[in-house]
């Protein structure tokens, strides 16, 4: 009984570190200048970065989208890989 109370806390203990080792960092990034391809976001997390840039440093992207009564101004969320 010992052994399986042990044996069920340890695995317990095993899948919630598995877990909080597993969360990842979101963020938002925005830009004043859209420009396509060569856009340069500001983020929270890595500063002024392209798309390709957020790819290379480990991120990817959620969602880009622009205001509709503002063709420049475009936004992008991110997360971890």
């Amino acid at each position: 009984m010992k052994k399986t109370l042990l044996l069920a806390a340890f695995i317990s203990a095993f899948a919630f570190s598995t877990q909080a080792a597993a969360a990842k960092k979101g963020g938002y990034c925005d830009s004043n200048n859209l420009t396509g391809a060569s856009t340069v976001f500001d983020c929270e997390y890595l500063g002024k970065v392209t798309i390709k840039q957020i790819y290379e440093k480990g991120w990817r992207v959620i969602l880009v989208s622009h205001l509709p009564n503002n063709a420049k101004y475009a936004y992008a969320i991110i997360e971890e890989q």
